[in-house]
């Protein structure tokens, strides 16, 4: 999967801009706050439908503009998809080969990436809501259905919060079986992926650290079972086990909303025991543990973007990563203060951005 061009109007400080990618390693560099990591926002916004670091809609427009406009050209699998995304003050409407969509699901699982900054690296010592949104962020990537059912599940769950907060507890109980059903599919493809990505992640972590040390990923949901109505069954019963606690603290408290992922080098969780060149070999690895993850699935690799990371890793890191960013198209960003002009990676063409005008340098 290769990304040709991609057109900005209007989009964060960019007033217009056309970038055309090169099949290899584009780099990237400007100074901070000139604009180069909106340019990997507006493409993670076209695989999730929703951006990365904004927390309205309103915030991707230019100061003073009514709406932002965005367009993506692609090949994946040999064949030309065309996306654009127009952005609002109150939503986004969404076209594929110039056709108009109603709903963002069908953006979703055109075009596949994965995104690397430094903040990735709270993914081993934050809290279990950075875990989840990994899983999240990359599992709707590949399934259509899987961000069907989180928006499914989060509806049931804002409604049930509402009536423990409303103290209208009678009708509480004709929520849970939907609740079940639905949080149940969420925490049984779950099960599924991490599984999976576990496989890889273990290969790509002792290629990353040069140790035999083994990398673990479990995950650990607050309901188990080994089966689709196992799990159903089992959350059924815990929703009203929990109910007179979910009464007194006036939210739900088990469910995939409270679920974790647990990071363990040699049995130990990374949390609490691993160093810091350990933690990097281990964010590194979940997030190339993906790129293997979607070579599976769709056949393909996806596009992987990286936000100035050199600076946070080691000279043999960065041999690791340079043998994964020349397996697939890479549009990384490096700080101009690094020094690095893209040559040490085999960087095919090299961007500058300043003041949200890219110049492209070669």
């Amino acid at each position: 999967m290769t990304i040709t061009d991609l057109l900005l109007f209007n989009f964060r400080i960019f007033e217009y801009s056309q970038i055309q990618f090169d099949d290899g390693i584009n780099v990237i560099a400007g100074a901070n706050g000139q604009g180069k990591t909106s340019i990997l926002e507006a493409l993670a916004l076209f695989a999730l439908g929703k951006s990365v670091r904004a927390k309205q809609d309103m915030d991707l427009i230019r100061f003073g503009q009514d709406a932002a406009q965005l367009r993506l050209n692609l090949l994946s699998k040999s064949k030309h998809e065309q996306l654009a995304i127009k952005v609002m003050q109150k939503g986004k409407q969404i076209a594929v080969n110039q056709v108009r969509k109603n709903s963002i699901s069908d953006l979703i699982g055109k075009f596949q990436m994965v995104l690397f900054t430094p903040d990735d690296l709270e993914m081993v010592k934050g809290g279990p809501e950075e875990r989840r949104r990994f899983m999240n962020q990359y599992m709707v990537q590949s399934s259509v259905n899987f961000i069907q059912e989180l928006r499914t599940y989060q509806r049931l769950l804002n409604q049930r919060n509402i009536l423990l907060k409303k103290h209208q507890y009678d009708a509480i109980t004709t929520w849970d079986e939907s609740l079940s059903k639905s949080g149940a599919k969420i925490i049984f493809e779950r099960g599924l992926f991490i599984r999976k990505i576990n496989e890889f992640a273990i290969e790509r972590y002792r290629q990353l650290s040069g140790q035999e040390e083994q990398l673990t990923l479990n995950y650990r949901p607050t309901v188990d079972g080994h089966s689709l109505s196992d799990i159903t069954s089992q959350l059924e019963e815990g929703l009203k086990r929990n109910l007179a606690k979910d009464k007194e603290k006036g939210y739900t408290s088990i469910g995939p909303h409270r679920d974790d992922i647990v990071i363990s080098i040699e049995n130990r969780p990374a949390a609490r025991f691993a160093s810091q060149g350990q933690i990097r070999s281990a964010v590194l690895s979940m997030k190339f543990s993906i790129m293997d993850y979607f070579k599976n699935v769709i056949g393909e690799y996806p596009v992987l973007l990286l936000d100035d990371v050199l600076s946070e890793l080691d000279e043999r890191r960065q041999s690791a990563l340079i043998d994964m960013v020349h397996q697939t198209q890479t549009i990384m960003t490096i700080s101009q203060s690094s020094g690095m002009q893209g040559d040490e990676w085999g960087a095919s063409r090299f961007f500058k951005v300043a003041h949200g005008i890219i110049t492209n340098e070669r």
